[in-house]
């Protein structure tokens, strides 16, 4: 496990395991439990404030003043380093990007409204110029004034933020650990691939037999997969890992829909069942594809009635409000809908009905499987975080930046560079850093950069959807479909 006498306490750890009972018996699963962090405290919480503890260690003890990181408008990232840039007394700069006509709701509200509060100066840009350029841009002229920048890069996914995970791995096989039953899977949302691959390599490192499922919420699984691996063996490797199998791997992309920010009716109804059913609170562009991907698998048969399953809460409850017409007439009754078709704030080029959310009794659970075996118990544990230094050096050099006061963004943000082609800035977020890793394996946020023109805009939907179907049972659900093998819970094409 990493040890590193740099690291900061900033997150309310360890963040609690809670069962998932009724959600389960909707979904006929009897062991499902929700990993919370989202309650990670600081800034209203969230899966970057464990990655932040490293990275912000590792900025202090370089001498930095100001951190310097990038996202979407409505990033959690972004509003968790702010956060904990306030409460050490770092200044913190934000690029963020928007989409094509994007609703004033998600310029203004959720993350953005936290991001000033907590002092951070922010750029606004769009979509497709590259937020990475922009952000070098402003670091050289910071280091021309004689100021320390660090660079974080899309959603803190470098060797150093993966850390993170690495711990929270331990934390997790220790709760597992109390429990009366194995753990087979953990499902969690994939967006730019950090907090996954942290969660890979700590479950490699611990030799604990229990799958980290990623749910992509854009992008390809092909491309999901090589990021998350690249994160996680690289992360393995440096803490003196044996190497780590492609195999240990997954990400399935069946519920990411047509892009980043991009509503699919399975989403709808995944924030719905975790609302009506558990008083559980999902974001719409990470948790809530993460959510039905979860959803998809019980009702495909993957996972049978009797495995333990977790789904890991990142957070990202205030973005939900920049999306205040999203889920305006959506409820658990379905004669109450309009049948008119909805004005959404994402812009939606469809319409998007209300799906009923079925009760609990009115679903048949899928017949019982035996759950396979987790030896967590006898994993070794050390969580002492001081004293050795980490096996490598992160050189962290500051990177880009351009910034504009949040308190000035009344104006109409001009587009800092000529939009590129489409595809343009798939490399933009391998930020020119030497914070070791972190350059080499800064990826672009897959959700947030364009792989088609399409899918460059953030908050603009523009696919066919359908409301969802009511939940069938599965006469197949004995028989296991390894992930990503076509479930027929997919996304709207």
């Amino acid at each position: 496990m990493p040890q590193a006498d740099f690291r900061i306490a900033l997150a309310q750890l360890p963040t609690p395991l809670e069962p998932a009972p009724r959600l389960g018996r909707a979904l006929g699963a009897h062991k499902l439990y929700i990993k919370r962090d989202d309650q990670t405290g600081l800034g209203l919480g969230g899966n970057k404030l464990r990655k932040l503890e490293f990275l912000l260690g590792d900025a202090r003890a370089r001498g930095a003043d100001t951190i310097l990181t990038v996202g979407a408008m409505q990033s959690n990232h972004a509003r968790q380093t702010a956060a904990a840039c306030a409460r050490l007394g770092l200044q913190c700069e934000l690029v963020l990007r928007y989409g094509a006509r994007p609703a004033a709701a998600y310029l203004e509200s959720g993350n953005v409204i936290l991001n000033r509060l907590f002092g951070a100066r922010i750029t606004q840009i769009a979509a497709p110029a590259s937020r990475e350029e922009v952000m070098q841009e402003r670091a050289e002229r910071l280091r021309a004034e004689g100021r320390k920048p660090y660079l974080i890069p899309v959603g803190g996914s470098c060797l150093v933020g993966n850390f993170g995970y690495v711990m929270c791995a331990e934390e997790m096989l220790q709760q597992f650990a109390a429990l009366p039953h194995p753990v087979r899977a953990v499902v969690v949302a994939n967006g730019s691939g950090g907090t996954q691959a942290g969660l890979v390599a700590g479950m490699h490192l611990l030799n604990a037999r229990i799958k980290v499922i990623g749910i992509a919420v854009e992008g390809s699984r092909r491309e999901q997969e090589e990021q998350v691996f690249a994160l996680a063996a690289e992360t393995v490797a440096a803490l003196g890992g044996r190497r780590l199998p492609r195999a240990a791997v997954t990400v399935l992309d069946e519920w990411a829909g047509p892009g980043y920010a991009k509503p699919t009716p399975q989403m709808l109804e995944a924030v719905a069942l975790a609302a009506a059913h558990e008083g559980l609170v999902l974001d719409p562009v990470y948790t809530g594809k993460a959510m039905s991907g979860l959803v998809g698998l019980f009702r495909e048969g993957y996972f049978g009635a009797e495995d333990g399953v977790v789904f890991l809460h990142s957070g990202g409850a205030p973005g939900l409000f920049a999306y205040p017409d999203l889920f305006a007439r959506y409820g658990l009754v379905p004669e109450s809908a309009s049948e008119q078709p909805m004005q959404l704030s994402l812009e939606l080029d469809f319409p998007v009905r209300p799906v009923a959310v079925p009760c609990v009794d009115e679903i048949a659970p899928v017949d019982e499987q035996t759950a396979e075996t987790a030896d967590s118990a006898k994993i070794p544990m050390s969580a002492d975080m001081a004293g050795q230094d980490l096996p490598l050096l992160i050189e962290p050099q500051a990177g880009q930046d351009l910034f504009t006061d949040g308190l000035a963004m009344q104006q109409e943000p001009t587009v800092a560079a000529e939009s590129p082609a489409s595809g343009a800035d798939a490399d933009s977020c391998c930020v020119d850093m030497e914070i070791a890793s972190c350059a080499d394996v800064a990826q672009a946020e897959p959700c947030e950069n364009a792989t088609s023109e399409s899918s460059a805009d953030e908050c603009v939907a523009g696919a066919e959807a359908a409301p969802a179907a009511a939940p069938k049972r599965n006469s197949r659900a004995r028989h296991r479909r390894r992930p990503g093998r076509s479930p027929r819970a997919k996304a709207p094409q």
